[in-house]
């Protein structure tokens, strides 16, 4: 897909120094290729009017009595290959009249007929021809006046909205057609066009910003092909798009654009690394763009994608050409930041669905993402849920119990929040409950003025999800890449926990009928032991008498505990807790 980053930058216009006389303005907007690069004869002319008169290219304005028109009269035109010597090499020839009283845009269109050129859709004629267009220079108001040309050959009739606003700004333009002169306000326009007789299917957007072009009156015409393969246009030179002509240039419209971060966060090992192909949605003949290779846990820098048209997402096996996902229609807002995150899995009869059942693989969107702070003191972090078979979870703040994620259940974004930089403990639990399924470390001291996503990403149980990657919490910056793993606190520091010497383990892990717990305490407690399932149901509890100081070592039953991953905490009287998961295996 071809994408011009050309600008329609209307600085400092002014409209100065009108001839006299009446002016023309000649354009090239035949498509053909055979018709490219052209040299245009006067017939009677000894040398050429213009030589090498290239697609897409414009004169600016010429006096007619230039040309030696004085009077209404009949003007032959031919078009000759370039580097034509006499008018007799022309391909083609046209006789328009011209009104030396009136203004004129001279404009070349059309493709040679019977050459394989796609037949107009409401079976107008394709046949090269000069448009005669009565043109101006000036709105003559404080307005920008705008006239619209329907210039290309195998587009149907259109209606052109702005910004997707109804009524349409023009209705049922079909090729050859344009409009009258229409004042516009001098403002930013984002121009979509719809085929008029499928008005809900968005071909495209171009962006107009006239906020600067107060007083000026502009030509736009579409010009090429929908589909420059099927016209003779292997190499799709003569894409698709408008042009805006303007008193002394000719400027090329490019599309709006939005600014996109895509996240591959689907943990199936199917998926490990995949292609990426980004096409239009309703204009599939514009070639598809592909990224190779895109490994999990990796996320691509901040990137501008047009916001012109709906976009199709297809996943390809790496190196592979039969998509095994595809995602149409997304539709992206001019100006817009956005997160695309792929996650689930390929094939979920393969995996642990009895905490999430809707865990297929499926693009997540997010529109308003953020890529620097709001506040430039403060660091904004987006929090993403994206583990098939974790429970929904609350984000507490250890360092002061904060809790700032409530019931975040999978596939979900928590709103952004804002924090100082510093450093911070991220406890997860679920959702409601006082237990903690893990503790991360958070270091965004460094991050000031920044925003990024924090996505937990893996399984929770790999042994029940193909051995798939463990659960894990990341940050992803603007920049992409790796995913930045948060690092796992298991437990508190026995140095900063007085009432342990040397800490406190459990084993075996995988475990079959019985826990046991080591413990090397500071002086004589009681100790107190929790297990909890995923959801952070508690399921056992058990308070010790009181042990001695030193070295020991307790037994749980859990025999009464089906297979599965469990949470165990412990803790002597009120000091913070000992935590881990436990596998029970058997």
């Amino acid at each position: 897909m071809k994408v011009l980053k050309l600008t329609l930058s209307i600085v400092a216009f002014f409209v100065v120094n009108i001839a006299s006389s009446q002016e023309v303005k000649i354009i090239h907007n035949v498509a053909d290729p055979t018709l490219a690069n052209v040299d245009i004869w006067l017939k009677g002319g000894n040398k050429p009017l213009l030589d090498d008169f290239k697609f897409r290219q414009a004169t600016r304005f010429l006096p007619i009595s230039a040309l030696g028109i004085t009077t209404p009269t009949n003007v032959t035109i031919g078009i000759a290959p370039a580097n034509s010597t006499k008018y007799d090499d022309k391909l083609v020839e046209f006789t328009i009249r011209i009104d030396p009283s009136q203004s004129y845009y001279l404009i070349a269109n059309g493709v040679r007929p019977n050459a394989g050129f796609t037949p107009n859709p409401d079976g107008i004629s394709t046949a090269p021809e000069i448009l005669v267009i009565p043109a101006k220079r000036t709105s003559g108001d404080n307005t920008v006046h705008i006239r619209v040309l329907h210039g290309a050959t195998d587009v149907p009739a259109v209606n052109i909205l702005n910004n997707k606003q109804t009524p349409p700004l023009i209705s049922n333009l079909k090729y050859k057609d344009f409009t009258p002169w229409t004042p516009l306000p001098a403002s930013r326009y984002f121009l979509n066009i719809v085929p008029s007789s499928t008005p809900s299917s968005l071909l495209f957007t171009f962006e107009a910003d006239l906020s600067q072009a107060e007083g000026a009156a502009i030509l736009v015409y579409a010009s090429g092909f929908l589909n420059p393969k099927a016209n003779n246009d292997p190499e799709e030179e003569s894409y698709f798009t408008l042009m805006a002509a303007l008193p002394d240039t000719l400027i090329e419209l490019e599309p709006p654009y939005a600014y996109v971060q895509i996240v591959h966060n689907c943990a199936d090992p199917a998926a490990k690394k995949v292609d990426l192909g980004l096409s239009l949605t309703n204009v599939p003949s514009f070639e598809e763009g592909r990224t190779e290779n895109f490994e999990f846990r990796t996320a691509s820098e901040v990137i501008a994608l047009p916001a012109m048209a709906p976009l199709t997402l297809r996943v390809y096996p790496a190196g592979g050409n039969t998509p095994v996902a595809e995602f149409k229609n997304i539709e992206l807002d001019p100006d817009e930041g956005y997160y695309i995150i792929a996650s689930g899995v390929v094939n979920k009869s393969n995996f642990n669905t009895s905490v999430n059942s809707n865990i297929d693989f499926t693009l997540t969107t997010y529109k308003g993402a953020r890529f620097e702070a709001n506040n430039p003191q403060q660091v904004d972090l987006l929090v993403f849920h994206g583990c098939t078979d974790a429970p929904g979870v609350d984000v507490v703040v250890r360092e002061n119990n904060q809790r700032i994620v409530s019931n975040l259940t999978y596939g979900k974004f928590n709103p952004y929040i804002s924090v100082p930089p510093g450093k911070y403990t991220l406890q997860i639990r679920p959702a409601g409950t006082a237990t903690t399924l893990a503790a991360y470390a958070a270091d965004v001291s460094s991050l000031k003025g920044a925003a990024g996503l924090v996505i937990a990403s893996g399984f929770l149980e790999p042994n029940r999800n193909q051995n798939g990657p463990a659960f894990g919490l990341f940050f992803i910056p603007p920049i992409g890449g790796p995913f930045i793993p948060l690092q796992l606190v298991t437990s508190v520091d026995p140095v900063l926990n007085k009432q342990f010497r040397e800490g406190l383990s459990v084993y075996p892990n995988p475990a079959n009928n019985v826990i046991k717990l080591q413990y090397d305490l500071a002086a004589p407690r009681i100790l107190y032991v929790k297990i909890y399932d995923l959801q952070g149901r508690l399921l056992k509890n058990v308070e010790t008498s009181e042990l001695v100081a030193g070295k020991g070592e307790i037994e749980l039953e859990v025999e009464d505990l089906p297979e599965g991953l469990y949470l165990w905490n412990a803790h002597v009287e009120n000091t913070e807790i000992y935590n881990g998961k436990i596998q029970i295996k058997r």
